[in-house]
């Protein structure tokens, strides 16, 4: 049985291998994404085993790979997005190649075992044709013995690049000539950058430059093809000129190869492996290649992204905001690092530059009203890797807040670990604002269906606890339904980030960053959502504390109708738009057509002796009031017309007494008053956040001391 362990069904979905697909093969290959049910003894026991090179589970790959070094005949195929070429080592127990052509030949491969062959790892490496290796060893062996012309003076400043070994005869007696050697016997896209297109090409000046078509340790890579594009995306002296792309494959196979686009771009050329091909192709006559063309013409290339590695989106993000906000530490240096030597990212930058005018948002500021001090938290798998130190900037050190956090998610949690870990840190810190990324586990990456997604669990436990707990999505989906469906589960703000096919528009990140102040700013003037929900949720228990203590049939009426109310508020809260003041005008209303109903209720006039009388029990009321000298007065004079105030005071001062005369409530219950009546006689155009608080504070302390 082969072992095929990957943790990612997504990965091997897009891929095209679904559950159908591999119950194929039943009985020669097994599949396994759970390292908590792997045996490393068992799997010791396999003569091959392909392994994800990410998988999770660090002791078992180290492990895996130890066994694999010291016992020939246990083979380990390794696969990963971020391998460049295929490999096999020199006992040939270990083959190295990327997830797709992975994933490409293993039908081929299992194919043959089907047949009853024993396993060749050769069909993975090179597909129906194994012997395509030996194929171009041959036929460059054949050329090399075939000189087909002597060495010739050079007219122009020539550079040719060989193969370490079975190389070409130099075609010119005076040009330079540099091998293609690498000590660790890795042809990496860091070592093309760094030991080649830097080292040989970024000091002397060239006319020509000449390329071996095939050379590192697979020559059907075609590697030289993937050299003359980094050649052409790294800025160096040489990155404009004449490229000649010398090889013995035919040129209608290479039209297949991920990189052969580059042969279409201007003054790159496939020559024939011959010394006369390459004498000639110094005659040939080009017009300038200019800077300006650049762009344009590598987007002929077109190049796809690695279809297993979510990173990308994030780190291309990472790499833009940084830049433009001039924002810098270790995580991010190992991500600039990477973009500058990984072809796809040297790619992206070279036809999407950042433009000069990215740069005015160096200092961006988050504004921030003087009281207000909101708890920030940052929720991803991969906050550590650039972005907490990016949101630093931006929130801590341009724009002061002080209780900036983030939550890094281990991406091997399982999705109750991840949810409760979010949640009680939410709790524990009094959390105000989250940001939160849409994928926080590897199975979001395989279900479409939002109900399953990590960070929904999340939302809805957030929302659950405290509707107004402001939650800002941070994510690479742009799809509008995803994003309806976010806000329609309570979602109060999107950030997206910036995937490659987005920094089309040069003003993208631009934007986006500023769309993130925008977003940002109106989460704090909405933090007070998280006060007045808390209110109402207390207001509520104190209501339910009743109904379960009191068997009366018409103060549970009452007591019912004061739930009803309080619902009604708590859906125009979840409705109020900073950009619609009469969304928040309509919260102060109901919350005074809540106090309105205690009036209602506990206030009763006897026609007999012409006065009010408070309660069951018909206790007198008191007649408060504040003069026109704004002086609170008590009297027992009888009320003819009991005013809202009045009768407010009474139920805290007397019934329920909640408090003394000299409290600062009976001024609050003046001033909710006072704010009411100008509005509806229109001296006052709306209410704020304060007043809305302040009425819904006096809810919530004239329903603490409830009584019949």
């Amino acid at each position: 049985m082969i072992y095929l362990i990957d943790e990612q069904v997504f990965r091997q979905e897009t891929y095209g291998w679904n559950i159908e697909k591999l119950n194929e093969y039943q009985g020669i290959i097994s599949t396994h994404k759970d390292s908590k049910k792997l045996s490393i003894e068992n799997i010791k026991k396999e003569k091959i085993v392909f392994l994800h090179e990410s998988f999770p589970n660090e002791g078992l790959k180290n492990q895996l790979y130890e066994h694999n070094a010291q016992n020939r005949d246990f083979g380990l195929v390794v696969f990963s997005g971020s391998k460049n070429e295929r490999r096999k080592n020199a006992t040939g127990n270990r083959v190295d190649l990327p997830v797709s052509v992975f994933y490409k030949n293993l039908e081929i491969f299992l194919q043959e075992i089907k047949k009853g062959n024993k396993p060749n790892v050769n069909y993975l490496l090179y597909g129906r044709n194994p012997e395509e290796e030996k194929i171009i060893i041959d036929e460059i062996d054949k050329r090399n013995n075939e000189v087909d012309a002597d060495p010739i003076v050079a007219k122009k400043e020539n550079i040719i690049f060989l193969t370490a070994e079975k190389y070409i005869e130099d075609p010119f007696s005076n040009m330079e000539s540099e091998t293609l050697f690498s000590e660790k016997k890795v042809f990496s896209d860091s070592f093309l950058h760094r030991d080649v297109v830097l080292h040989f090409l970024n000091d002397k000046v060239f006319d020509n430059l000449y390329i071996p078509l095939c050379f590192g340790n697979t020559l059907s890579d075609l590697n030289g093809l993937r050299l003359a594009a980094h050649i052409r995306c790294t800025p160096t002296p040489n990155q404009l000129k004449n490229i000649f792309i010398y090889g013995v494959v035919p040129y209608e196979k290479l039209i297949q190869n991920p990189y052969f686009d580059i042969l279409k771009t201007k003054n790159v050329f496939y020559i024939d492996y011959s010394i006369k091909a390459l004498q000639e192709a110094e005659k040939r006559v080009t017009e300038p290649f200019l800077q300006s063309e650049l762009a344009n013409e590598i987007r002929k290339i077109q190049l796809v992204a690695p279809k297993d590695n979510h990173s990308i989106a994030n780190e291309w993000a990472i790499y833009r905001w940084a830049k433009t906000i001039e924002s810098s530490d270790n995580d991010i240096e190992k991500i600039n690092a990477k973009i500058e030597s990984d072809l796809y990212y040297k790619y992206l930058k070279t036809i999407y530059p950042i433009s000069a005018t990215d740069t005015s948002l160096q200092n961006l500021e988050i504004q921030i009203p003087q009281d207000e001090k909101p708890k920030i938290l940052y929720i991803d798998d991969e906050s550590k890797k650039g972005w907490s130190e990016i949101f630093e900037t931006i929130l801590c050190h341009n724009s002061k807040i002080e209780q900036f956090d983030y939550l890094d998610i281990d991406f091997s949690q399982n999705r109750e670990e991840i949810v409760n870990q979010a949640v009680q840190k939410i709790k524990a810190d009094d959390i105000d604002i989250v940001i939160l990324d849409f994928r926080l586990h590897h199975s979001d990456f395989e279900n479409n269906d939002l109900k399953g997604n990590t960070s929904i669990r999340i939302l809805q436990e957030i929302k659950k606890y405290n509707q107004g707990i402001q939650v800002i999505y941070f994510s690479a989906t742009n799809k509008i339904w995803n994003l309806q469906k976010l806000q329609a589960l309570g979602a109060d703000g999107f950030i997206i980030k910036e995937a490659p096919e987005n920094s089309i528009d040069p003003q993208f990140t631009a934007d986006t960053i500023g769309n993130f102040k925008e977003v940002m700013e109106t989460a704090v003037k909405r933090k007070f959502l998280k006060i007045i929900f808390l209110i109402c949720k207390q207001i509520k228990k104190n209501i339910e504390n009743q109904i379960a203590l009191n068997p009366f049939e018409e103060y549970n009426k009452f007591l019912k109708i004061l739930i009803t109310q309080i619902k009604i508020i708590e859906q125009a809260i979840s409705k109020i738009d900073l950009k619609v003041k009469m969304s928040m005008d309509i919260v102060f209303l109901s919350a005074y057509n809540f106090l309105e109903h205690f009036k209602n209720y506990y206030f009763k006039y006897d026609n007999k002796d012409y006065r009010y009388y408070i309660g069951e029990k018909k206790e007198d009321v008191n007649n408060y009031y504040f003069d026109r000298q704004n002086k609170f007065i008590k009297n027992k004079d009888v009320i003819k017309d009991l005013t809202w105030f009045c009768a407010m005071a009474n139920l805290f001062i007397d019934y329920f007494e909640i408090c003394s005369q000299e409290d600062k409530k009976v001024e609050y219950l003046n001033k909710v008053k006072d704010k009411r009546n100008n509005y509806i006689h229109e001296d006052k155009s709306f209410f704020d956040e304060k007043e809305v608080i302040m009425v819904l504070s006096l809810c919530e302390n004239i329903t603490s001391k409830l009584k019949p």
